[in-house]
């Protein structure tokens, strides 16, 4: 794989991930645009584990909190760390489980430039509801219908974080939690799309990770932290109009290629 076209994939995996603007569209349109492979699993999995690693840095306190709040569960016992747990748990088991039957039925996936457009487009509008409250007013009702939401994002050019911040707006969380919640239920749901990854490669006898592997390991994790940070920073000062802008012309100039 061309150096170039690496570290482009790369710095675009990192910076989308967590934007709401869809990591997966625009994974999908960039060997196109740039008249390139398909880059191919491994590559996919090595972007991804870095930015699990980027968030999972970002936010070391609430993924203490989220794995002493698991293991008081599991012990059948109840303190203030097992809410978010719960609330986390609830909330990602519908994408897992939908993401396991569409990999496990429709392993090629949902890649159509057609589908992106409309996706990009249509859910980019959803991020203007309202807000005002905190993850904590989140009920156990209302974290299963952000799970269900998130299940949209397994169509390319929906944006889990978008679609996710878009469903905890509806429920009236503040921009910056809205945020925060969506960036941590991507770690459970990149873990898991990361653990079918590397049990395909097993599978394929193919586990050897390449120098264009680990390069795109370290510049997910930069680029992607540097999302994170800028995303939580923008989150508390400014709305997602920008957001919702970016995502109407791209949607609308893909459609305008595909049909024009």
């Amino acid at each position: 794989m061309a150096l170039l076209y690496l570290i482009i994939l790369a710095i675009v995996q990192g910076i989308t991930e967590f934007l709401p603007i869809s990591s997966s569209g625009h994974l999908v349109l960039l060997p196109s645009l740039m008249g390139e492979q398909d880059q191919g699993l491994l590559i996919d999995i090595a972007v991804h584990f870095g930015t699990l690693l980027a968030v999972c840095l970002y936010f070391y306190r609430d993924v203490a909190t989220l794995f002493k709040g698991g293991v008081a569960s599991l012990s059948g016992k109840s303190n203030s760390d097992t809410g978010l747990f719960i609330t986390v748990l609830i909330a990602t088991l519908p994408i897992i489980g939908m993401g396991y039957f569409l990999h496990t039925n429709l392993p090629q996936g949902l890649r159509s430039p057609e589908l992106i457009g409309w996706t990009t487009l249509i859910f980019g509008l959803f991020l203007r509801f309202p807000h005002n409250k905190s993850v904590q007013s989140l009920s156990k009702a209302k974290a299963l219908i952000i799970g269900l939401f998130q299940i949209l994002a397994l169509l390319p050019g929906t944006s889990r974080s978008g679609i996710t911040i878009s469903a905890c707006r509806l429920f009236g969380l503040k921009r910056e939690e809205a945020s925060r919640f969506a960036l941590l239920l991507g770690i459970p749901t990149i873990l898991g799309a990361a653990t079918l990854g590397f049990l395909d490669l097993y599978a394929l006898g193919d586990l050897g990770f390449s120098r264009d592997a680990l390069i795109a390991i370290v510049l997910s994790f930069i680029f992607a932290y540097i999302a994170i940070a800028a995303l939580m920073r923008f989150a508390k000062n400014f709305n997602f109009l920008v957001f919702v802008i970016y995502r109407v012309i791209l949607g609308s100039a893909i459609l305008l290629w595909i049909y024009l």
